[in-house]
């Protein structure tokens, strides 16, 4: 185990936007990319009071999980399920207000270091939890700029594992001693990773890339770990954004023995039956749920689609297919900020999996007001 920098902490964060039993199993991959970035964080010596684990927690004794108590990253039958005393907030505790109210109050100070991993679904602007509400990129950013002003951290190192995350830069505005790196740029999705499971992925591609390269290199720089995940990322566009980018990236996680173990397993996957075709391993009657859960999820995806066409046709008319058709990016917080509280209060439930489908409102934020905009969200 090394030694860590002096008062340094780690956030290791994940949420998951779905839930209700086995309806969440496609989302497998966002808790095994979590628990394996704790994993990484003990090898690099920090101890529990360092780490704050949160995960929603449903994966590990699913009734999908052919294999109970154990989540696996690689198809090396490596557990990496931390236990559940290791997770400081799951389930309902998971929470926007719990989140951002943990965040403004904690107990670190203007000589702490702080790495956070966000690891979730993303759509423009928004990152989403698996309870409650959904956080946008404003008031993260809102609570990690009051945490530098209130001397919570000396400098931090946020990577955010989410689709359309590079929106975060559009309102970023040079917060001192805050580098982001994003899975994505503020236009397209990121990707899964290792489709080896039933309906699901064992991690994300940026993700899976980011902690082989930690691993593999422990002396890089925020900026050299970078430009590496970027260039071995091919289905999205890494950002690296934000001040102190030279800087060592043990100044935030510590360093840990240099490995290539981790790199020869994804290399020669071993392969398992019980992993690659688990249906043959569940109940008949729980796969017919999940395959009822899923196609449950995609008529809900079919009716967001419809309502924000109806609300794009409200507001654009006989223009409604240039905005339905366009992805923007730029800073329309004044506007879009209040549109997406309206529109989520109105759609009630929405399939995270179809995230593309919000870009069509900021896009009206380009053009309308939000007044505008939220008038025809309450009449459709």
């Amino acid at each position: 185990m090394s030694d860590l920098p002096i008062n340094t902490n780690a956030f290791v964060v994940l949420s998951l936007k779905p839930r209700n039993g086995c309806k969440v199993w496609k989302d497998y991959r966002f808790q095994a990319d979590v628990f394996y970035m704790y994993h990484i964080m003990k090898t690099h010596g920090f101890d529990d009071d360092h780490i704050s684990l949160w995960a929603f927690n449903d994966m590990v004794n699913n009734s999908l999980n052919p294999y109970k108590g154990q989540m696996f990253h690689l198809l090396d039958n490596k557990n990496i399920y931390p236990g559940d005393d290791k997770l400081d907030f799951q389930g309902p505790a998971v929470n926007r207000l719990d989140f951002l109210q943990y965040l403004r109050n904690l107990n670190t100070t203007k000589d702490d270091n702080i790495f956070f991993y966000f690891n979730d679904h993303g759509s423009p602007n928004i990152l989403y939890l698996p309870y409650g509400q959904f956080l946008t990129s404003y008031e993260v950013l809102r609570v990690i700029k009051q945490m530098q002003k209130d001397g919570k951290f000396n400098k931090m190192f946020f990577a955010i594992e989410a689709c359309f995350s590079g929106c975060f830069k559009e309102s970023y505005n040079n917060i001192p001693n805050v580098a982001i790196m994003t899975a994505a740029n503020c236009s397209t999705t990121s990707k899964s990773y290792l489709n080896r499971l039933l309906g699901t992925s064992l991690s994300n591609e940026f993700s899976i890339n980011l902690m082989m390269e930690i691993e593999g290199n422990p002396k890089h720089t925020l900026r050299s770990l970078h430009e590496i995940v970027r260039e071995k990322v091919h289905n999205s566009t890494p950002l690296l954004f934000g001040q102190n980018l030279d800087d060592p990236l043990s100044d935030y996680i510590g360093e840990g023995p240099k490995s290539s173990l981790r790199r020869q397993s994804y290399e020669d996957l071993s392969l398992d039956d019980k992993i690659l075709h688990p249906e043959k391993y569940t109940k008949k009657e729980i796969a017919e749920k999940y395959q009822k859960q899923l196609k449950h999820m995609k008529q809900v995806a079919e009716d967001n689609e419809i309502f924000i066409r109806r609300v794009v046709e409200k507001v654009a008319g006989p223009r409604a297919s240039e905005f339905m058709n366009k992805v923007i990016t730029g800073d329309v917080q004044q506007c879009f900020e209040p549109v997406i509280e309206a529109l989520f209060a109105k759609m009630k439930e929405f399939n995270p999996d179809y995230v593309y489908l919000i870009s069509p409102i900021k896009t009206l934020c380009t053009k309308y007001s939000s007044s505008v905009i939220i008038d025809a969200i309450n009449s459709v």
